[in-house]
């Protein structure tokens, strides 16, 4: 998925946003939108927790925050089918499920990018910026994707 970070910001935004809009096949591409963008965000914390060079933080909370948000997709899914009471409930909890995963995974992937950038590990309220931007996605793509660039293209020339 290391490609998506290769991408330049308005081909990236370009290939999240276009397909939500296609007419006819609204929830198959609507669904494709949001798993490129989670794809995005997961490549992110992935590529940026390797490029670490001290101690590095647990990935696996990352990984569980985005299992979180695949498995409340799919609770949502489930009870738009339905009807009742009992789907509302369901959508309901898959909503905030999603919600709480969305923040913990953008959360690892904002602190992880900052603290490569920083050159050490770097707390919350130092990545707030980085956070802020992939929680508020279409405004946040413009700054984030030239950041991951930029450290992407210091650590290939490190490399070769």
């Amino acid at each position: 998925m290391r490609f998506l970070l290769k991408l330049k910001s308005w081909q990236l935004f370009a290939l999240i946003v276009i397909p939500a809009f296609v007419p006819n096949s609204y929830t198959v591409l609507m669904y494709l939108s949001l798993l490129i963008g989670l794809s995005w965000i997961y490549a992110i914390g992935v590529t940026m927790h390797s490029l670490i060079p001290v101690i590095k933080p647990d990935i696996k909370y990352f990984r569980f925050s985005l299992l979180l948000i695949i498995i409340a997709l799919i609770i949502s899914r489930i009870a738009q089918v339905g009807g009742d009471n009992l789907a509302i409930w369901f959508s309901a909890t898959g909503g905030i499920i999603y919600v709480i995963g969305f923040i913990c995974a953008c959360g690892f992937a904002g602190k992880m990018l900052e603290s490569v950038i920083e050159g050490e590990i770097v707390g919350n309220s130092d990545a707030l910026k980085a956070i802020i931007c992939l929680i508020f996605f279409p405004i946040g793509l413009w700054h984030i994707q030239p950041a991951v660039q930029r450290v992407l293209a210091k650590y290939d020339k490190q490399i070769v």
